[in-house]
């Protein structure tokens, strides 16, 4: 029996110094970087330039929007999609890119670019005055203006 009970405290003595071991070895996996796994976000995207494809249109015509915006400096950026918003005179856009950097990733710096991309607005459209609203990530607004006759 003294020798069982010799035996459960050598036990759990050992565990308490491989637990130390392991939390003072520099082993990554009680810190801060392991518990949230890096950082993941969704985020909007800085839309530099819009254009029309017109600014006049009938009701029955397709109206294309034309942005190039910058994806993100670092590799860690991807285009994650679109989310459009219509009212009756009014469209609103944002571009959604996501920012993946994994504990211990170090992401390098490049420019990836969606150059070109084009929007389109479906028949029919509303008479009158209408505007295309983007969103930008510091809550300004690039709008653009046309006429549908």
């Amino acid at each position: 029996m003294a020798l069982l009970f010799k035996m459960k405290y050598k036990i759990i003595i050992f565990a308490l110094f491989v637990f130390l071991f392991l939390l003072f070895n520099g082993n990554d996996c009680y810190g801060p970087c392991y518990r949230n796994f890096g950082t993941h976000e969704l985020i909007i995207a800085h839309v530099y330039q819009s254009y029309l494809s017109k600014d006049t249109l009938s009701s029955n015509d397709t109206l294309r929007v034309y942005l190039s915006d910058t994806v993100g400096r670092k590799d860690c950026y991807t285009f994650n999609g679109i989310e459009v918003t219509k009212s009756s005179n009014q469209t609103d856009i944002k571009i959604w890119i996501k920012h993946d950097e994994y504990c211990g990733q170090t992401c390098k710096d490049s420019v990836t670019v969606m150059d070109g991309y084009v929007y389109n607005v479906f028949p029919p459209l509303s008479m009158g005055d209408n505007k295309i609203v983007i969103h930008q990530p510091d809550g300004s607004q690039l709008i653009e203006h046309y006429f549908v006759h």
